[in-house]
């Protein structure tokens, strides 16, 4: 994606585009020093207690302009406060042992060492500060510590796997945990990283199970999320999106996959993809841990000693204790190799702080809607603030101000890119919807029924790929590019279209475009009415109509995409697999997809994108809404739909959801009756949203899976290529 030529500044940008977090308001700041002179005067008693107030005000200050991140200012301001408060009682900063610096310095190096020591706080410390804040609020609201340590990573992990939606590796540019929760999408790694934070949030350990590389046994590839519990490694697979099962439908522990390997034909047989790992690939497993220098920092665990309250987050973590809990775990694992480090967040974190224009196109890759407003309704959502996310997208809803016209309009004077646009455009209706009914079910009184009611609205925005008066942003401006296209002769989209129109149909555009032209014309001058006009510029429904059916019949067209017709024009992943084959063996509605897309991909100002964005995401939350109001018909249904718009891995990772709530079903011991569907138990997926959400009913199964997936797209579809490459 072609990185976002915006004006704001790095600050700005890597600091402005999260919600202000409000978790540390409460929280009640320690004193500065806890020694004190058994006998002073009460003009010393008051200048202590003076300059305590002084060092809580540097502190509170320093969280709230973290927290806000909307001024481009404030992160310099925070940091300079921050060092300001512990430069106030630097003593207290407790010096490594010789323990943990030789650890420190075995795994991480002399150069992280030095990081993890310094006495000062800087902008990687910032980013780290801000991650955990916001990861520890979500946690919080999502597993509650009053339930077992393997409920709450279960939880927590489908919590990951709701709001990220799964894309294979390439797919996108990959984020670190903020981002990509905004984003909500992303690839196995990058749920992994977010699932083990999480974790750490919670009061959890969290590693990746890794195997050694077939073709080099020195390499590792990091499969399995992993939760060290009383000694056992519990087993989640991130890219599927379902714990690793045992036959009686509990979550495996490392232990019993290894002695029975069989365990991981779940995966294939679940999904219906073609599984990366095969069951003679069990062996020699090791575990990779998340150790960054800002995690095992003095300083840390000085900051996080003077926050107390159940709203502070963990900031410090022993570096050896760490190791020591994994490498006790993991020698009760037959043929077990190592604990080692794994590099992956560190070097994301790294280069995103780093390298501006990567960060950019991180930013470009997300909803900006979401990213650049204080308080932003995904955000209150992620943290489990639903009741005022609900709020704030009722309102955007009702104020008609999230339709793809106004929001065409709005981001007109942005200086972002097309592609970003058309992704505002696209995106921002269909986001409106979903996170209202996400935030009905995750609220504590949830409304399963009135989140079906908003789920069932996003799903209009999925249909048929052909157009509609409606997908039309700018009538004028539409006649106005075919015309141009066909007066330059320039080989591409807008010119095939031109030249397959019938002579009537031309003729209507172009008379059109003659209308137009001289609207635009004085608008360049900036004429306010001027530009009004074409903004506001309308035709006929006779004519919209007209040019509506023409344009389909172009749609419907087998032969409508010619590669010698189309030089130069940029394709996307899903659409370059339907390019690749053979048109005669794509369905009339493939046709139509494939040949969408590329109307989107040249008219992106002048037509809303057909974008399939949180598909999957949504079929699930359809399905966890129905078994609340105890459909579990329907919910197994939306679970098992064989949709073109899904990717081969989206659809496998619902399909193996539905595979594992019946293998759990059967586990429990209860027959599924072949005409009704099976209800997952309390673990796993049960918790069909965040805390306080309806449970689902328990009903037996309806059996009868999707239509296969085409052999050819699912091959390998689970195994994230760029991935495998990775080394521990």
């Amino acid at each position: 994606m072609t990185p976002t030529q915006a004006t704001e500044t790095t600050t700005q940008r890597l600091f402005g585009q999260f919600l202000p977090l409000t978790l540390l308001l409460a929280l009640v700041v320690g004193g500065c020093n806890s020694k004190s002179p058994s006998t002073t005067t009460k003009a010393e008693e008051a200048t202590s207690e003076e300059s305590k107030e002084e060092a809580n005000e540097l502190l509170s200050s320093a969280l709230n302009m973290l927290e806000q991140g909307t001024d481009p200012q404030s992160l310099p301001t925070a940091i300079r406060q921050l060092n300001q408060f512990v430069a106030r009682d630097r003593e207290a900063i407790e010096k490594l042992d010789k323990e943990s610096e030789a650890t420190l310095t075995r795994i991480l190096g002399e150069q992280a060492v030095a990081i993890a020591t310094r006495p000062t706080f800087d902008e990687i410390d910032a980013d780290y500060l801000r991650t955990c804040l916001f990861l520890h609020s979500a946690a919080r609201t999502t597993a509650s510590n009053e339930e077992p340590p393997l409920t709450r990573a279960q939880q927590l992990f489908d919590w990951v796997v709701r709001n990220v939606e799964i894309v294979p590796p390439n797919f996108q540019v990959e984020a670190p945990p903020l981002p990509l929760a905004v984003r909500g999408s992303g690839n196995s790694h990058e749920r992994s990283w977010l699932f083990l934070e999480l974790l750490r949030q919670a009061g959890l350990q969290g590693c990746m199970v890794a195997l050694p590389m077939p073709n080099n046994p020195e390499a590792l590839y990091p499969w399995l999320c992993g939760v060290i519990i009383e000694e056992k490694i519990y087993l989640f697979e991130p890219a599927l999106g379902v714990p690793v099962p045992t036959k009686k439908g509990s979550v495996a522990t490392l232990d019993e996959l290894a002695k029975d390997p069989s365990l991981v034909e779940f995966f294939p047989k679940a999904s219906g993809l073609s599984y990366f790992v095969t069951k003679e690939q069990l062996k020699g497993f090791s575990l990779l841990l998340i150790i960054e220098p800002q995690m095992v920092a003095p300083r840390m665990k000085f900051l996080e000693s003077r926050l107390v309250g159940r709203n502070r987050p963990i900031l410090y973590t022993k570096p050896e204790t760490f190791f020591r809990a994994a490498s006790t775990a993991l020698r009760k694992i037959p043929d077990h190799q190592s604990v080692r480090l794994w590099t992956y967040p560190q070097l994301l974190r790294s280069r995103f702080l780093a390298d501006p224009q990567y960060r950019d196109t991180v930013v470009a890759s997300s909803n900006r809607k979401w990213l650049g407003e204080n308080e932003s309704a995904r955000l209150l959502q992620l943290r489990g603030d639903h009741q005022d996310a609900i709020k704030k997208l009722v309102a955007m809803d009702l104020q008609k101000s999230a339709t793809p016209k106004s929001i065409h309009l709005a981001t007109l004077a942005m200086p972002i890119a097309p592609l970003e646009r058309q992704l505002l455009v696209s995106q921002t209706p269909v986001d409106v919807l979903y996170f209202c009914g996400v935030s009905q079910l995750g609220k504590r009184n949830s409304d399963p029924e009135i989140a079906t009611s908003f789920f069932d609205r996003a799903m209009t925005f999925y249909r048929s790929p052909l157009l509609e008066p409606r997908d039309v942003l700018n009538w004028g401006l539409l006649a106005v590019r075919l015309s141009f296209a066909s007066k330059e002769q320039q080989p591409g989209v807008p010119l095939r279209v031109w030249n397959l129109l019938p002579e009537a149909d031309r003729q209507l555009i172009q008379g059109i475009a003659d209308e137009y032209q001289p609207i635009v014309d004085r608008a360049r001058e900036d004429t306010a009415g001027a530009i009004r006009d074409a903004m506001n510029f309308q035709i006929s429904g006779d004519k919209q109509r007209r040019i509506i059916e023409a344009l389909n019949k172009i749609l419907k067209k087998r032969d409508f995409y010619d590669p010698a017709k189309m030089p130069n024009t940029p394709f996307s992943p899903r659409i370059a697999a339907l390019l690749g084959r053979d048109p005669e063996s794509l369905t009339e509605e493939e046709i139509e997809r494939r040949n969408r897309i590329l109307f989107d991909t040249a008219f992106g100002n002048e037509i809303v994108p057909d974008r399939r964005h949180r598909l999957a995401s949504l079929l699930r939350h359809q399905a966890l809404a129905a078994h609340a109001e105890g459909d579990s018909s329907k919910a197994y249904e939306l679970l098992e739909t064989n949709s073109v718009d899904l990717l081969p891995l989206q659809h496998g990772s619902l399909k193996a959801l539905s595979e594992w709530w019946k293998l759990k079903e059967k586990g429990a011991g209860v027959e599924p009756d072949e005409n009704e569907a099976a209800k997952p138990t309390k673990e796993g997926e049960s918790k069909p949203t965040e805390k306080g959400a309806s449970k689902p009913k328990e009903e037996p199964a309806k059996r009868g899976g999707p239509k296969p997936v085409e052999k050819d797209a699912a091959k390998d579809a689970t195994k994230p290529a760029a991935e495998s490459k990775s080394k521990s």
